[in-house]
Parts: structure tokens; C-alpha cells; sequence
């Protein structure tokens, strides 16, 4: 049985309760596009439009029947076609999370983020089981400003055979990204058909759509290219204060996008991203491992349950600036709760710091702490021969269990074998010479992944995608 398969924080009331408040929003109070040919769209599709203060007030029907053609589920399929990351239900997938623009390197130094560094970043994605989807953590800063969104697509392009997941600064950026990932697949209609790459596009809170993310709907509108919709509301700061309130309005935000990409193109495949977080005030910092950013995960999973929306969050992550406790506990539970909550995408390996740092060793260390989860959220298999009856019977006197052929045979599938953490008592442990970290663990097993990586397709594609490059700038 799936343990805590039905977490929830909201009941069937609640639910209703901030649904409703979020058709109120929208119609009543509206939301911001900055854009006017956007406003136009909606304008032409029943919206009514306020030019002077960009505002776009949508009425209820408008907004139940782009919920009801929006589809409910889609796939993303890796550079061979072949299906691979799906979007929906209760499957669950793992992801990295960034933008950062530093890294700390192997050896410990923090290092201004690079080109080589996301590929290098890309090629561990690649071999490491526990990721499903590739996103940028690094940034590559020593590229030219305005294609830098490009460079991290030719590079996760490059490094991985895995569907990805990218933004886009502009109308131009994404037809070039488009082009990009066309010249992988063998051709435009390639990807129509088996899209391996969703584009991120942030909203504006409280309650806007920014003019980049209307540019970006548009082209991903041309060629089916899923889009994931990511709201970061800071309840105190840019969002009410209270976790319900703070709900309403990163709904609010997302279903507007959602209008406005299916007045584009009715049926494009479209997610939520829920980054919505708490503005400490003690610190002043944006916050992503407290216990009200866990209830909050876990409410959305609800919400967009309710509202048939695949999901993701930030979640797989911790606001600890090193790699010690606090990070250890603040990943595991930030990733075993929306788990369990059916969250279909869990992004943030590798980053900590309040997503402000990327450090490859979290790579490692992170996948380790989804091995984990994924054996809890896997239980207990009851029937006849797990329990073992016979075996009980054979062994009820001897003892020998340890020897037993039903041991030998099932121990590996029955149990998790850590690849990083320690289980060595604690004398074996002070006796060892050059005793080391996790992080340490960490680094020699970055290093067995890169003997491990044999993928070959990008790099050679890698002159012709820099050719499309080329031509943007």
C-alpha cells in the first residue's frame, strides 16, 4: 500500500470555498496584462478589458470552458521520441531547479556560473535514475545577456537525452528555442507530435501577466509546446498573509495564464508550477522550507486535483546555507510530504540557500534522499508469499534466517541500499582512516556517474544548434 496516499490539509468544503474566491478575483478585481494584443484575445473571447490599467476581467463561463479544453494530462518524450516524462494523475517525477548564478564546484569553491558548468550539470542529469526531467540550474553568465535562455537549452540539449524544462525571455528567444529543439527531433513536426520540452513562464503577483509571458504563450501556442505556469506569491509580501488567502491568489494568477494561453490555442497542454512561499520577518528572506511551505504544497496538490491541473512545485528543497542538518532535514520533508500528496513534478535538486545556491554535490546527495522517499512511499507489499508462512515454519526452530535462500533471493528488492549515507556502527566508524562527509561520499560519486555517461546524440547536433544561435544575435 502507498503510505499517506491521502494527504490533505483541505476538505471538500474548503476546496469549494477558495475556488469560489477565485472566480470572484478574477472577475471582480481582474488581472493585469501587460500586453495589449494579449488583452485584444481576450477582449475578442468575452473578457472585458480596462486599457488604461491593463486589467482584464474574466467572467465565469469564459473561464469554465478554458478549464474544461485545456485536457487534463499530456507527456514530454526524450530526444529519441520515446515517452518518457508524463504530466498528470498520480505519477510523480523529480527534476533540478535554478538560475543561480554561482555554483559551488566539487571541490568547495563557489565559482560564477558558466556555459561548461550547465553541461556539465546536464551530463550528470542524464545518468542519474532518480532525475526525470532536466532544468537549468546554473546560469550561464559568461554568454551574451539576451541569448543566455538560449545557451541553456543548447547545453541541456547537448548533455541529456531527458525532456526539459526552460524559459524563455521573449517572443524571439522562444521560436529560436523552438528551432533549437526541432533541429534535435529531426523537424517541427517531430516535436508537434512528441514535445520534449515544456516552457516555464512565471506570473506577475500580485495578479499580473508580464509582457514576456504573453510573447512566450503565443509561440508556444504555434507548436503545441506544453506550457508550465510557476506562481511564487510571498504571503506577507506580495500576497496576503494568511496560507488561504495566499492560495486564492496564486490560483487566481495561474488560471488567469491558463485563460489566456487557451483563447490562443484551445487544447494546449498546460501545468501549474506552485512556488508559493512565506516572507519571514524576522529575516526578511523568501523562505521554501517551513512548515507552512509544506501545508501550502499540499494544499495546491488538492487544488489542482480539483481543478484536473497537472502540478509541480518547488519542493525537493531548504533554506540552509550549507550541507548539514538543517539541509538534510528541510530536503527530506519538503519532498516526502508533496510526494505524498501526488505532486507530479518535484523540482529543486542541487539547489539550497533559499534557491539562491546550486552545489553539485547536492545532486548526489539529493538523490539519495528521493531513494529514500520513494522506498517509504512504497510500503508494504501483503499476500501470501511476503508472508512468508512456510518460511516461518522452516525457520521457527534453526533460526537461520540470515542464510536462508528466501533471504538471499529478496533482500535487494525488499530493502533500499543506501549509496551515500552510513550505516557503519560507530566504532567501525571512529577506526577508519580518513573518515569522510556526505558531501565527500557526495563528490566520489559525481565522479562514478561522469565514467558512467555515454550519451552522444547533442554532441552531435551541438554545431548545428550553434549555428540557429548564431543567427539571433
Amino acid at each position: 500500500m502507498n503510505l499517506l496516499q491521502n494527504m490533505k490539509v483541505l476538505s471538500d468544503d474548503e476546496m469549494y470555498l477558495i475556488h469560489m474566491r477565485v472566480m470572484e478575483t478574477l472577475e471582480q478585481i481582474g488581472i493585469m496584462v501587460e500586453e495589449e494584443a494579449s488583452l485584444k484575445v481576450l477582449e475578442q473571447n468575452g473578457a472585458k478589458i480596462n486599457y488604461d490599467t491593463k486589467r482584464a476581467y474574466l467572467p465565469p463561463e469564459l473561464i469554465q470552458h478554458c478549464m474544461t479544453v485545456k485536457g487534463h494530462s499530456f507527456t514530454l518524450y526524450d530526444s529519441f521520441g520515446k515517452r518518457s516524462t508524463p504530466m498528470g494523475g498520480n505519477v510523480v517525477n523529480y527534476a533540478p531547479l535554478g538560475y543561480s548564478t554561482t555554483y559551488v564546484d566539487t571541490d568547495g569553491v563557489c565559482k560564477p556560473g558558466t556555459y561548461d558548468a550547465l553541461l556539465r550539470e546536464s551530463k550528470y542529469v542524464d545518468v542519474i535514475d532518480e532525475v526525470n526531467t532536466m532544468h537549468p540550474s546554473i546560469q550561464p553568465c559568461d554568454k551574451p545577456a539576451p541569448l543566455q535562455d538560449m545557451y541553456m537549452v543548447k547545453a541541456m540539449l547537448v548533455g541529456t537525452r531527458k525532456p526539459i524544462h526552460c524559459v524563455a525571455n521573449s517572443e524571439k528567444t522562444a521560436e529560436g528555442i523552438i528551432q533549437l529543439h526541432a533541429e534535435v527531433a529531426g523537424g517541427l513536426d517531430n516535436i508537434i507530435k512528441k514535445p520534449r520540452h515544456m516552457f516555464n513562464l512565471c506570473t506577475f503577483s500580485p495578479l499580473g501577466i508580464r509582457k514576456d509571458c504573453c510573447e512566450v504563450i503565443r509561440q508556444a501556442a504555434k507548436y503545441n509546446v506544453p506550457c508550465m505556469f510557476s506562481t511564487g506569491t510571498m504571503a506577507g509580501a506580495t500576497a496576503p498573509v494568511t496560507l488561504a488567502g495566499s492560495m486564492v491568489e496564486s490560483l487566481a494568477e495561474v488560471i488567469g495564464h491558463i485563460v489566456l494561453a487557451q483563447v490562443q490555442k484551445p487544447g494546449l497542454p498546460v501545468a501549474m508550477l506552485h512556488a508559493s512561499r512565506i516572507f519571514d520577518m524576522r529575516y526578511a528572506a523568501c523562505t521554501v522550507a517551513t512548515p507552512e511551505y509544506m501545508v501550502m504544497k499540499v494544499a495546491a496538490c488538492q487544488m489542482a486535483e480539483y481543478y484536473k491541473i497537472p502540478i509541480g512545485a518547488i519542493a525537493l528543497c531548504s533554506d540552509s546555507n550549507d550541507f548539514d542538518v538543517q539541509y538534510g532535514w528541510e530536503k527530506f520533508a519538503s519532498s516526502f510530504i508533496p510526494r505524498q500528496a501526488k505532486m507530479n513534478m518535484i523540482f529543486g535538486m542541487g539547489m539550497y540557500s533559499q534557491l539562491n545556491q546550486f552545489g553539485f554535490a547536492g545532486l548526489a546527495i539529493d538523490a539519495e534522499i528521493i531513494r529514500v522517499v520513494e522506498r517509504i512511499a512504497r510500503g508494504m507489499e501483503v499476500n501470501e508469499a511476503t508472508l512468508c508462512f512456510d518460511i516461518l515454519e522452516a525457520e521457527a526452530e534453526k533460526a537461520n534466517f540470515l542464510y536462508n535462500p528466501h533471504t538471499i533471493n529478496n533482500f535487494k528488492t525488499e530493502f533500499m541500499t543506501p549509496i551515500l549515507s552510513d550505516r557503519a556502527p560507530y566504532t567501525t566508524f571512529t577506526k577508519r582512516e580518513g573518515k569522510n562527509s556526505m558531501v565527500d561520499r557526495a563528490v566520489k560519486q559525481l565522479e562514478k556517474y561522469e565514467k558512467m555517461y555515454d550519451y552522444t546524440k547533442g554532441l552531435e547536433k551541438e554545431e548545428a544548434l550553434q549555428k540557429i544561435i548564431d543567427e539571433y544575435k
